[in-house]
This record gives structure tokens, sequence and C-alpha cells, in this order.
């Protein structure tokens, strides 16, 4: 077998060749082709792990006794860690000073005449490598470093607020403990620096990035300021100010390389993984019965607009199986995305929402949207998220997630920090890496309740396409270098801006302080 082709007994590999190919179809992106983690992935793994105690043991929803041990992409997770392509002699973080130094002229020379570059650009903790000639497969770093190769077509997305109003000389505002470059400030500390600077400026949103601030100000509240006004260091960490109507992540460019891909070629439907996962011979172990997965397609019910006759869905992907104390005996649940199960149509010169709650998922009739397997019982709307009750003789695991890290828990905002890799596999995109990069509090307008965000920098290949039906998919840290740490997940795919490298994710303290946890 060669190492392109996909194996029909891994349990690991999606049954949609389209959707599987898409992380290998951009040479700057393209990590799979002739690795060793791809060529693991396509061989059936026979070893076993202990069953979860987690999961389910009533007769009606048997927990697959077989939990595979896939392969990991990656030789540890945090600041330096490697990613398993990444061949460099070196590694360039520095504990002690927990920072990136600059590479020698050996190491310069190294990477250059590896990756054909043409120029190495190193920013806040990023290696950016512009090259006309990608090796096969790339690497996510590069001496342990982040890093993302470019075409030298593609601009760099040098961070500016597009102000004048910072001043260097100004006192810190913030008196309270402070935390280094490429640490993780605490949700604490990201209040009480939202708090000290609400003293002085009218703050929309502060976002904290691993090596600076981008404080966003609020835009037609009648306040104007001045060149070199406000403290151009908060924290201890220099911070820009950024004052227009669109938020900063908005403006950021798009460096995931859409223009190589196709995802929805003309003519044709987009890219999806449609296979009807129920059906007896995708069984995760022969012998036991079908079951649902992360990962996999789920639709809302056909709805028919009464004024123009046309009729639409929605597909999204299934999140991950869940529990809640209290709850009946051999109930079971899902995650799915929320406004990916509302579809707005206009009516009579209305804007409505048509919602039926039903979830289905690919069946092997002639039915569009399949079979149900469920309905929403709770939402969230706060987290783009919803609950939805299986059918009895509907069974799911989170034993395996494709290619991605399976999730085992959830992740509290203070859990998850800078530099931490991700995995995320979606119905349109496949598996793809991100890395935790910054992290974000906004004011709900009209009162003092704060908001939370986690923006991870996307490493693979998407766009708002594909990103669209990615929603709902969970988003999964991967393990250290002992093999610890990994399975936390940190929140579910957003479609928080369409056309950038950022990943929003809205912080899920709210769904565990509400009993809900992973199994």
């Amino acid at each position: 077998m060669s190492s392109d082709q996909s194996s029909s007994s891994s349990p690991f590999l999606r049954r949609s060749p389209a959707v599987q190919a898409l992380q290998k179809c951009c040479p700057h992106r393209d990590y799979l082709t002739g690795s060793k983690f791809w060529n693991e992935i396509n061989v059936t793994v026979s070893r076993s792990h202990p069953e979860n105690p987690g999961l389910s043991q009533s007769p009606q929803r048997r927990q697959p006794s077989f939990i595979p041990s896939k392969p990991s992409q990656w030789t540890g997770n945090g600041h330096g860690a490697k990613h398993r392509n990444d061949e460099s002699p070196f590694n360039l973080w520095d504990p002690e000073t927990r920072s990136y130094r600059t590479p020698t002229e050996k190491e310069v020379e190294w990477i250059a005449q590896r990756y054909q570059a043409t120029k190495l650009t190193f920013v806040d903790g990023l290696l950016y490598v512009i090259t006309n000639s990608p090796p096969t497969p790339v690497s996510n770093t590069v001496g342990g470093q982040p890093t993302l190769l470019l075409t030298p077509e593609v601009e760099l997305p040098y961070p500016t607020g597009g102000t004048n109003y910072l001043n260097p000389r100004l006192p810190d505002p913030y008196s309270g403990q402070k935390w280094s470059i490429m640490d993780t400030p605490t949700m604490a500390q990201m209040i009480a620096v939202k708090e000290a600077l609400d003293r002085i400026m009218n703050v929309r949103q502060i976002i904290f990035f691993q090596a600076f601030n981008v404080v966003e100000l609020v835009v037609g509240d009648g306040r104007n300021y001045a060149r070199a006004s406000l403290p151009g260091r908060v924290a201890g960490i220099a911070t820009w100010y950024y004052h227009q109507e669109t938020t900063f992540p908005d403006n950021m460019r798009d460096l995931t390389r859409a223009r190589f891909i196709n995802p929805q070629p003309q003519g044709s439907s987009v890219t999806q993984d449609t296979t009807n996962y129920l059906n007896p011979l995708y069984r995760v172990r022969p012998g036991e019965a079908p079951v649902l997965t992360p990962g996999m397609r789920v639709s809302t019910t056909t709805m028919t607009n009464a004024q123009t006759g046309r009729s639409g869905y929605k597909s999204s992907t299934l999140g991950v199986c869940i529990q809640k104390q209290g709850q009946p005996q051999g109930d079971h649940y899902m995650t799915v995305s929320d406004h990916s199960f509302r579809i707005s149509m206009q009516e009579n010169s209305h804007n409505i929402s048509k919602y039926d709650g039903k979830v289905w998922h690919p069946d092997d009739s002639t039915a569009r949207n399949g079979q149900v397997v469920g309905n929403v019982v709770q939402t969230y709307p706060e987290l783009d998220l919803s609950v939805i009750k299986l059918k009895p003789n509907v069974q799911c695991t989170n034993s395996i997630y494709f290619m991605a890290e399976r999730p085992m828990k959830f992740l509290k905002f203070d859990e998850v920090k800078f530099g931490d890799y991700f995995e995320i596999d979606g119905m349109t995109s496949g598996c793809m890496t991100v890395m935790m990069h910054a992290k974000s509090i906004t004011t709900t307008p009209g009162s003092r309740e704060y908001l939370f965000d986690n923006y991870s920098l996307s490493m693979g290949v998407s766009n708002a396409i594909m990103a669209e039906g990615m929603c709902g998919a969970p988003i999964v840290r991967v393990p250290d270098c002992d093999g610890e740490g990994g399975g936390g997940v940190l929140g579910f795919f957003h479609l928080g801006h369409d056309d950038n490298t950022l990943v929003a994710t809205k912080s899920i303290d709210s769904l565990i302080n509400d009993g809900w946890e992973v199994v």
C-alpha cells in the first residue's frame, strides 16, 4: 500500500477521500504526504487501552471494548515542542528566559537550505519561512518554534493598532501581579487589567497575545484620544490601541492559503464527509455496534420557505459525548453548534429563524438529510452550543475522533495556555492543527458581565466555506512529551472570523459549571 492510500481497516481515516485529501492540497501546509504519521495512521492498530470508565456500560449502550492507540504527529506540547516532521538538530526555545532565542548563523543556514527559503522572519514567537519550494512533508515547527510557510506574495501580518495613541513614557496603569511575555494571564488578571484601563479610556475589548496586547476602543462614544496620550505598556507588556468599527482580528490577513484549494468546485456541492457511519460496514471494531463519534456530519431538517418555495438545510460537525450528574440512566447526550441548527429565511418581508431541534446524520437512502439521531434539549447561545439527546437506538463514543486527539475532559479558561497545540477534525476540513495564540476579555454592552474568548492560530488549510461546516467540531489538546495532558477540550469551532488565520472559541466555563462532563 502506498503512503497516500487510505486503509479501510484504519478507524482513524474518514471514508470520504475528498475530505481526507484537503489538508494535502496546499504544498505550504501539507504535513501528511510522506510523513511517518500518515504511514502509521493508515495501519490497523491492534493494541488496546483500558476501557474508559466514563462510558456507559448499559446493555443498550455497550461501550466498544476496543479503544485503539492512535499515533501522534507531535513529540510534545507547549513552547518548544516539536512537530514530528521537524528535523532540525536544534531547539530555539530557551526554558530559562522563557522565550525563543535568536538562531545562530549556522542554524539560519540550516533552515534556509532545508526549506529553500528566500526570507526568514521571526516575530512575536512565530517563524515565517518564505519559500517557493516547500519540502514534502512540511512541519508545523522549525527548531521547536511555531512556523508558517508562505509564498513570497503573501504579506506578513505585522500587528499594529493603526493609531498614534500610545506613549511608552506614560506610567503603566496596571499595578497587579504581572506575567512574562509568552506566559498566559489568568481570567482574574485580565479582569484587573480591564478595570484599570476603564478608568482612563472606554474599552470595547482587550486581546492579550503571547507577546503584546491590543486594546480595542469604543467607536462612536464621542471620545477622542490625542497623539501619545495612552500608556504604551500595560502589565509590563507592549500595547497597541485599535479604534475602528471592525474588530482587530477581522483585520488580520488570511495566511491559510485559501486560494490553493477549491472546496466548492463550480457546479458541484461543498466537499463534505457524507458517510453514514451508523452503517454496520463502518463499525469501530468487528462485532461491535456502529456508533457516532466526534467529527461526523450532522444536519438540520430540510426547511421550506413558504414565500419562495425554496428548500434548504445546514450541515455542521458533531461535537463530544457528554453527561451530567442526575440525568436518567440510559440517556446519552452530545454537543452541536447552536447557530448551525437555525435557518434564517425571509418571509413576508421579515427575517425568521426556522428551527425544529431535530439532528440528522446521513443514511444510505435517497433522503437528503438521512436519519434523525437526536433532538436538541438545551441551548447555550452565548457559547454557540446546543446539547442533543440521542435516540434510544443510537450509540456514541469519544474513543475515536478520526485523526485528531480524542476528547477526554473539558478545559477551563485558565487551564488553556499560550503555545499549546490542539487538533480539529471537521467534516469539511479533515484534521488540522491550531496553536493557542491569544485571549480576550469583552464587556457585554449595557452590563458589567465579562465575556472571554480564546484565539488559536490556524496551521492548516481552511477558508470560509470549509469553516461553516467545521462549526461544532471539538478543539482537543495534544499530549506532552510524556504522553500526558492530551484530550483536553478547549471549546468548539466557531465561525468567528471567516477570512483570517485566527480561530475564535468561546470560554466553556459556564458549560462546566452547569455540570456537563466529557464521557
